[in-house]
């Protein structure tokens, strides 16, 4: 009897010696070996992402790595930053995660109308718990990217030199990007000579214009053959100014259009473009076309504007004697005809002429 106790004692002790290190080993292992998942974004519902989405689904793929190891329990909450918020629950349970182990999850987001263009983290955390009972939480991020709306705008513009009849100046305009994305292969183009504008002035100084008006549009295209050798044909869709007489300005060659490249949101660009003004310009107001060219994510984006410039001039009057008599004595009637003729570059208003004797 003593030895059958014997016996059983060295059998149990023999199978603690074999159990008891390797529970320890595979304990030591769970606590010093990091669990592994792969997560990452499947889709998006709409694919592109805009500021201003009110419905966003986002799928996102959760793996377990580990060939070997089974976890518990395993949750998954999304925490949305701005510009996300939440539409609906962000915690998920998944259940127990054996080795290779795969789900999708879908969370559903809105998206402020102030996002800007760019790529954004999204914290995923992950809580579970191993079969030996250790619990973790783990933090996995995903990207969203969102694409936003470029809105290019005319801030101001300046005008260096004096608008005069046959002077060049110079046009700077300030540019600025007020919408939410890029906007990509920006250039701008201002009005020459098949742009079309308009002009205020009286009607007196139509009807004085009118009857040159053949012999002005030919000076101008002249001059501004000489200036610019082949001028780009602007405004290829609908006009925003009627035709009412041919630009008193001709742009340098090179100055005929400015590629600016990339404009971020808020940022703002300066341009200016070298001209010179028709010497027979009137003086007046013109209106000259600004044409704004971008691209957003996919299609090309125009804007039309306007500028003004105020030519400005000084009448030059010049009087011819026509008809008169070569000698008068004294008590004699008699009578003057004179040409009276604007050489300088503005129309005279209210001429009155007054004979005066010596």
């Amino acid at each position: 009897m003593r030895g059958r106790k014997t016996a059983l004692l060295t059998v149990l002790l023999v199978t603690s010696l074999f159990l008891t290190p390797l529970s320890a080993t595979e304990l030591e292992l769970s606590r010093n070996t990091e669990p592994s998942f792969k997560v990452g974004v499947v889709m998006t519902e709409p694919e592109e992402i805009r500021p201003g989405e009110e419905f966003l689904r986002v799928k996102v793929w959760i793996e377990n790595l580990d060939p070997e190891r089974t976890y518990r329990g395993v949750a998954v909450e999304l925490k949305p930053r701005f510009p996300f918020s939440a539409r609906g629950s962000m915690e998920k349970f998944l259940g127990d995660f054996g080795p290779h182990r795969s789900s999708i999850v879908e969370f559903v987001l809105e998206v402020s109308d102030k996002a800007y263009e760019g790529e954004y983290k999204l914290p995923l955390m992950l809580n579970f718990s191993d079969t030996f009972g250790m619990e973790y939480s783990l933090r996995k991020d995903i990207e969203l990217r969102v694409d936003g709306f470029p809105k290019v705008d005319l801030l101001k513009y300046r005008l260096f030199g004096t608008p005069r009849p046959g002077s060049e100046v110079t046009i700077q305009l300030d540019l600025i990007n007020r919408g939410t994305g890029k906007a990509r292969n920006l250039e701008v183009r201002v009005g020459i000579e098949s742009a079309s504008i308009r002009r205020e002035t009286t009607s007196h100084q139509r009807s004085f214009r009118k009857s040159k008006r053949t012999q002005y549009s030919e000076e101008v295209h002249s001059i501004t053959e000489q200036i610019t050798k082949s001028p780009p044909t602007l405004f290829t869709q609908q006009r925003q100014f009627p035709i009412v007489e041919e630009l008193p300005l001709g742009l340098l060659e090179e100055d005929s259009k400015k590629f600016l490249g990339v404009l971020y949101p808020l940022d703002k660009r300066r341009v200016t473009f070298n001209a010179i003004i028709s010497g027979d310009a009137k003086s007046g107001v013109y209106h000259i076309p600004v044409e704004i060219r971008y691209m957003d994510e996919d299609e090309i984006i125009v804007e039309e504007t306007s500028i003004s410039i105020e030519v400005s001039g000084e009448p030059e009057l010049e009087i011819i004697p026509r008809e008169y008599p070569r000698e008068v004595s004294p008590g004699d009637e008699f009578s003057l005809k004179v040409d009276v003729i604007n050489r300088g570059e503005t129309d005279a208003k209210y001429v009155l002429l007054m004979l005066e004797s010596n």
